[in-house]
């Protein structure tokens, strides 16, 4: 993942709500599957899906067992963590196509319903974002609202 993903990533968690950090969640961890496939070394290929493998442990360890629904996340989880630890030990590709299209369609799914979501932002005391330049000692810096583009 770039310098500049991981700052947009981290824009748009201070401005989240629960239910928007789980799809940016899982917008990373399909960026991240990603850019294990376009891996040209061993090494990058197994940090990538290392990191990816961080953040989907993250989203297994905040599953609510009160509702029914975890039971089958925690199902397509546990076979997401399956296939990226033997492509880590194998070094090879072993469904993670199939992974990243699951996490693609959970997002989807989270971001459906994080409309409904009400309850404000995870971080407190962050203020808000704003398009605009800022202007550093030695350079100019373009700062975006989350999920915008900018050329």
């Amino acid at each position: 993942m770039t310098k500049d993903e991981i700052n947009e990533f981290s824009k748009r968690i201070a401005q989240s709500n629960r239910t928007q950090l789980v799809v940016i969640t899982y917008e990373i961890i399909v960026n991240y599957l990603d850019s294990a496939k376009a891996s040209e070394n061993e090494r990058d290929f197994i940090h990538n899906l290392q990191k990816a493998q961080q953040f989907l442990n993250d989203l297994i360890s905040s599953l609510d067992y009160s509702y029914e629904l975890s039971y089958d996340l925690l199902s397509l989880y546990g076979f997401a963590n399956r296939s990226i630890t033997k492509s880590i030990a194998r070094n090879e590709d072993c469904n993670l196509g199939t992974v990243r299209n699951m996490m693609v369609k959970l997002g989807e799914s989270f971001e459906k319903i994080s409309s409904e979501d009400k309850s404000g932002t995870v971080l407190k005391n962050v203020k808000p974002v704003y398009a605009g330049i800022t202007y550093g000692k030695n350079s100019i810096n373009e700062i975006t609202q989350p999920g915008s583009t900018y050329n």
